[in-house]
């Protein structure tokens, strides 16, 4: 597996782990002590070498493991959540921002 193909896969799996979280960018660079737009260069893939260390940290803030943050165990998925998927595989990723505000609007709303 190529390096380039490895930093987006990190990038994707912090991205979808932050937005399930609930964070923004600013949010999540604030947890971890970076900068919005560095989180936004992980997201992207634009971090050419991801340490040990950095991905122990995304992973505790975003309670995950490690090795399904580097892509090394695939992320296990509930009937309902693989519906989802293939539902919105065609999503672009305005579409996915607008899918994520509206579930944190129905979180609130149900927490009201």
């Amino acid at each position: 597996m190529s390096k380039d193909i490895i930093n987006q896969t990190i990038g994707k799996n912090i991205r979808y782990f932050r937005k399930l979280r609930g964070l923004t960018l600013l949010e999540l660079g604030n947890l971890l002590g970076l900068s919005e737009g560095t989180i936004q260069r992980y997201e992207s893939g634009n971090i050419t070498n991801v340490s040990i260390s950095m991905a122990l940290e995304f992973s505790k803030v975003l309670d995950t493991t490690p090795q399904i943050l580097m892509g090394w165990e695939p992320i296990t998925y509930t009937p309902e959540q693989e519906m989802l998927l293939a539902e919105t595989a065609s999503f672009t990723d305005e579409q996915y921002d607008k899918l994520f505000d509206y579930i944190n609007f129905l979180k609130l709303s149900k927490s009201s």
